[in-house]
């Protein structure tokens, strides 16, 4: 009797530890209710009071405004899934940490809750100023997963080519990077608003994203295309941890480590 009763009270011991554990996993992976700050013309953007974003209201570490002599500044542009709103660091940090002291910065000027729009304004209005060299905007989650519903395929391609017009006026090379999504129903489901219903749905909507993207004419990295594993994924749209480190040393190897001096990958 005894037996059973020890048995019983460390069953219920490791139930109440792992509710535990499972209520402070998923708090570490909320959105700090400080992170953002209401914008007149985004809606929101990173609130530059907050310890993950700097004083330009980007995320990371703060910058000149002047860009140095012989440094090349690469802006990536996004939504929460390139910003990491639950974590300090995403894949931009990542790639920052590596390259820190190199002729290269990297920064990440991602709004989450953006969409394709927000992502436009966002260029003109606080990117253009900085005068980048290298402009990489990670796509499509901002626009699959909408708060606009104008924003879908037909905007994508009228505001890609806007986007690949003015940055060839300013001598600025641009990217598009295709963003993973996982639509495989084994990872959980985001709270943002779907434009399309039934999975089959997504699916179609999701392919004709891509091929607004891949037809643009811009240079593609093509993260998406990668044998990406349900780990990897917090949830639909978002990478975990280990995701993004995936991404942050395939991307390196793509792009980054060419515009930078060799890095010290960890």
């Amino acid at each position: 009797m005894k037996h059973a009763t020890k048995l019983l009270l460390a069953g219920i011991a490791f139930l109440v530890i792992g509710l535990l554990v499972s209520i402070y996993s998923h708090r570490a992976k909320t959105m700090p209710p400080d992170l953002l700050v209401t914008d007149r013309e985004l809606g929101w953007r990173p609130n530059p009071a907050h310890d993950w974003n700097n004083a330009h209201g980007f995320k990371g570490a703060d910058f000149p405004d002047v860009k140095p002599a012989g440094i090349t500044r690469i802006v990536f542009l996004g939504d929460s899934s390139t910003y990491q709103n639950v974590e300090p660091q995403g894949y931009v940090e990542m790639l920052a940490d590596w390259h820190q002291g190199e002729n290269c910065e990297l920064i990440n000027a991602a709004v989450p809750r953006s969409d394709a729009i927000d992502i436009y304004v966002r260029y003109e209005r606080d990117v253009l100023p900085l005068n980048p060299d290298v402009v990489i905007a990670a796509m499509p989650a901002s626009t699959f997963g909408q708060h606009r519903p104008s924003s879908g395929p037909d905007i994508l391609q009228i505001g890609l080519n806007h986007l690949k017009e003015v940055t060839a006026a300013y001598g600025q090379q641009l990217y598009l990077l295709e963003m993973p999504i996982d639509l495989s129903g084994d990872v959980p489901a985001t709270t943002i608003a779907w434009e399309p219903s039934g999975a089959a749905e997504k699916t179609i909507y999701l392919d004709r994203l891509y091929a607004v993207m891949e037809n643009s004419g811009i240079p593609s990295l093509n993260a998406a295309a990668l044998p990406w594993t349900t780990e990897e994924f917090r949830n639909a749209v978002h990478l975990s941890t280990s995701g993004y480190e995936s991404l942050a040393r395939w991307l390196d190897e793509e792009l980054i480590a060419g515009l930078c001096t060799p890095a010290q990958v960890p």
